[in-house]
Formats: structure tokens, C-alpha cells, sequence
């Protein structure tokens, strides 16, 4: 940082050095009256303006509408929070997600056992309960219950 900082004073000092040896650019003698009038034939071009009306794209109105909160599911969702080989760990992870207030139970697949939510049928319900295991690091995959 030291190294930075002493660069930095160095080209200031340099850059004062030769505003000091070659002075002001501006001769005091051509200074401008302030009283003098300003030339009316010089125009301001506002061409960028007149360009941005040309190019002007109309954006359609978009007909998307957000889900209410309070809107039932197409079809009832549960989740699958995890699966696990030892009964044990299954136990003890339903267990777990129940004194989250979550409804949840275990249904044994080939040997692995499947911890599963109880079916939801408003987003409102699906989105909190996903809410609640994320916090607990777990990805819950979605299943329509048709």
C-alpha cells in the first residue's frame, strides 16, 4: 500500500512541477470581457434528440400476471425431502422435519426409504414448506400427485 501511495505523490508532485514551470495556458491579455455580447449565429444541435424520436421502439404490454399467493395447484404437490438407506437415519430426520410443523412420513422404495411430505394444494402452502427445509439444507425435488 505504501508503494501506491508514494507513486501517487510522485506524479502529483510532477504534475504541479509543470504547471509551475510552464504556467497558466491562458494569457491574461486575450481574456474575454464578460460584457461582450454572445454571437447569435452560433446554433446548438440537438440532432441526438431528433434521432432518439426516429428510433423510438413501442414496447407491447405484457399480458403476464402474477400467481396470487392464495391460488390452488393444478394438481396436489408433495415433496420428496430425502431418501436414506438406514431406517434409523429416516426415523430420525422425520422426526426432525415434524418439530418444524411439517407433516412428513416414510414410504420404503427398493431398499431406500423415502422421506416424503404430505400433498399440498396451494402455492402459498408448497412455497413455505420448501422454505422450511431449505433452511434445514435440503433440496426437495416436487411430485404431482395426478
Amino acid at each position: 500500500m505504501g508503494k501506491y501511495l508514494l507513486a501517487i505523490a510522485l506524479v502529483t508532485g510532477i504534475g504541479f512541477g509543470l504547471v509551475r514551470v510552464i504556467g497558466p495556458s491562458i494569457d491574461p491579455k486575450t481574456r474575454v470581457d464578460d460584457s461582450s455580447e454572445v454571437s447569435t449565429s452560433t446554433r446548438v444541435s440537438y440532432e441526438f434528440y431528433e434521432l432518439l424520436e426516429e428510433d423510438e421502439v413501442v414496447v407491447p404490454e405484457s399480458k403476464y400476471r402474477s400467481t396470487p399467493k392464495t391460488a390452488n395447484l393444478d394438481h396436489p404437490t408433495l415433496l420428496q425431502i430425502a431418501a436414506v438407506k438406514e431406517v434409523v437415519k429416516a426415523e430420525d430426520l422425520v422426526e426432525r422435519f415434524r418439530k418444524t410443523g411439517l407433516t412428513v412420513g416414510m414410504v420404503e422404495r427398493n431398499q431406500w426409504w423415502l422421506i416424503r411430505s404430505e400433498p399440498f394444494t396451494t402455492y402459498e402452502q408448497l412455497k413455505r414448506a420448501i422454505s422450511t427445509v431449505e433452511r434445514l439444507n435440503f433440496h426437495p425435488i416436487q411430485i404431482e400427485v395426478k
